[in-house]
């Protein structure tokens, strides 16, 4: 539905490849069917365009692709037989045997009565099943994988800051306590080397002076009876 909708819509561009002109033909000419049902893409339309190319076309190749698909119009929508066959009766008497061959046989499989053959002969393809590309299918398995791997570096790299940061938590803390385990070690040492300073300080003189004294004493005492 979709292809032949898309060969009809670039069939009535301007200008137009004898390429997309082939394609187009046979699109419609095998498919052309599924959109018989709209107004703008009529079995009447259909046949009015291709007729149309047909005159524009160059190569017998083409134009033997669209006798094709004006047949498969007869066989697919027999209330347009009448146009059609009139034209493709014009081609019995051309001058190249190929396309006079090919227009004989048409008319012969259209002609009255031989509906049954026409039909067997022409038969209508079914609509193509929508399927997923390959291609497609390929790229959107890529991407999957792709978000997924994106969104598990993220996690990791989240998880990988998360443990940096506790880490340099632990760090600071673990400073913090070796800073104050290293002042109180200081203040210990300058106390004890405080009290050691104490000790090492000399005695009183008062002291020292009485001694003394009491030794003069003594010595005067032992002077006394020499006299």
């Amino acid at each position: 539905l979709y292809a032949a909708e898309t060969c009809f819509r670039a069939l009535r561009s301007e200008p137009v490849h004898e390429s997309m002109i082939k394609c187009g033909g046979y699109v419609l000419g095998e498919f052309g069917h599924h959109i018989a049902h709209k107004r703008d893409t009529s079995a009447e339309e259909q046949f009015a365009l291709l007729k149309d190319k047909f005159v524009s076309c160059e190569q017998t190749e083409t134009r033997l692709i669209l006798l094709s698909a004006f047949v498969k119009i007869i066989n697919a929508h027999p209330q347009s037989k009448g146009p059609v066959v009139e034209f493709i009766r014009t081609f019995t008497s051309t001058m190249d045997a190929e396309m006079q061959q090919r227009a004989v046989e048409y008319l012969a499989l259209a002609a009255d009565g031989r509906e049954g053959m026409l039909e067997t002969v022409l038969d209508m393809m079914p609509a193509f099943p929508e399927r997923e590309n390959m291609l497609t299918k390929k790229i959107r398995a890529r991407e999957q994988a792709f978000n997924t791997t994106g969104v598990q570096a993220q996690r990791e790299e989240e998880e990988r800051t998360s443990h940096q940061a506790a880490a340099n938590v632990d760090l600071g803390a673990a400073g913090s306590h070796a800073a104050g385990v290293s002042h109180g070690t200081k203040h210990k040492a300058s106390a004890q080397q405080a009290d050691l300073l104490d000790l090492a300080e000399p005695a009183p003189s008062g002291g020292g002076g009485g001694a003394g004294g009491g030794g003069g004493g003594r010595a005067s005492g032992r002077d006394g009876p020499d006299r």
